[in-house]
């Protein structure tokens, strides 16, 4: 008896334990079929995305020019939060040179970037590149990509030891023949007959008064960037409503001006990155915002993220004068 009681009991149980693992799987997969769902357009999105960062090689010498291929294409609608790509790279123990623009376009929608990165190493060391993350954010949807770490060797220039050292011969001199001399003299003959000829043509002409010419006003830097700004007014662009070519010349304009005089070459640095070069140059605070205000709403203009308004683009050369005449370096404390 007790043991056809044990049996029920046993039989209970494991018909429970049936009933609660059917619930469990019906709770979860109604669950996990919503988070697919919500997190679906998120995962095709993140692909429509192209993120690389690759050196051209992996081992170098100490001196060499180290390039790094950078390549990036998102859809234009994506705000695009950059890392300090370039101090991190520094910390890795390389020195930035140069960009060299490859590419830097908006097409059917789409934005591309490819530059070449040039650094360079003066110590036999291993560089190891950590990854770079970059953020997209798009209304309340932000997305993450990052390019991938790698590491690259730096070794000192190899010394061939099985050559001798010679001493260095001393010069030659070499004599002179007819040839040399026939040479030496015709051309003190050439010069002599110049020179009788120009005294018999200027010995018997009266001397004229000579008029000392006007100075030369010479051009500084801030001058040609507003007569350039100039030039833009009279092209006539807002009239005919073309306001994204106003804002996209006055910027580059701006540009030109940062980059013939602080030497960094501003016409192919983002905006992040000609405001970080403009306060390593020690520019005040306000001139930064100022600077940074100015480019990005140039930017917005030329991506058609943005449409200013009519008295804004009216004042938007007289406000690249002002931003110009606060960074002359005739005025500006730097």
């Amino acid at each position: 008896m007790v043991t056809r009681e044990k049996d029920l009991l046993m039989i209970s149980y494991f018909n429970l334990s049936r009933v609660v693992k059917r619930f469990r799987v019906g709770m979860v997969v109604p669950f996990l079929i919503i988070f697919l769902l919500l997190n679906s357009p998120l995962v095709a999105q993140k692909a429509d995305i192209k993120l690389s960062l690759e050196p051209e090689k992996r081992e170098y010498q100490i001196g060499d020019r180290i390039v790094m291929k950078f390549l990036l294409e998102y859809p234009g609608e994506w705000k695009v939060i950059e890392p300090a790509a370039f101090d991190s790279i520094g910390k890795a123990g390389l020195e930035y040179l140069t960009t060299d623009t490859l590419q830097n376009i908006e097409k059917e929608g789409r934005i591309v970037k490819h530059f070449n990165w040039a650094f360079s190493g003066f110590d036999s060391l291993d560089v190891k590149v950590p990854a770079l993350e970059w953020r997209f954010v798009k209304g309340i949807d932000t997305l993450v990509q990052k390019t991938g770490p790698f590491e690259i060797k730096i070794r000192p220039v190899p010394v061939d030891t099985t050559k001798e050292i010679s001493d260095v011969k001393p010069p030659e001199r070499i004599p002179w023949g007819w040839e040399e001399y026939a040479i030496l003299f015709g051309g003190l003959l050439l010069v002599a007959l110049l020179a009788w000829l120009i005294y018999r043509r200027f010995k018997k002409k009266p001397v004229e008064e000579v008029k000392e010419p006007e100075p030369v006003k010479i051009l500084t830097n801030f001058d040609k960037a507003l007569a350039k700004l100039e030039e833009i007014d009279r092209k006539g662009y807002l009239a005919e409503g073309k306001y994204k070519e106003h804002f996209s010349e006055v910027s580059d304009t701006v540009r030109w001006y940062f980059e013939i005089e602080y030497r960094f070459p501003s016409l192919e640095l983002t905006t992040r990155e000609t405001i970080r070069e403009l306060t390593k140059k020690g520019f005040p605070q306000e001139v930064v915002a100022g600077a940074d205000d100015f480019l990005t709403r140039a930017d917005m203009v030329k991506f058609a993220k943005y449409e200013p308004a009519e008295v804004e683009q009216a004042n938007y050369t007289a406000s690249a004068a002002a931003l110009l005449g606060s960074c002359d370096k005739r005025s500006a404390n730097v």
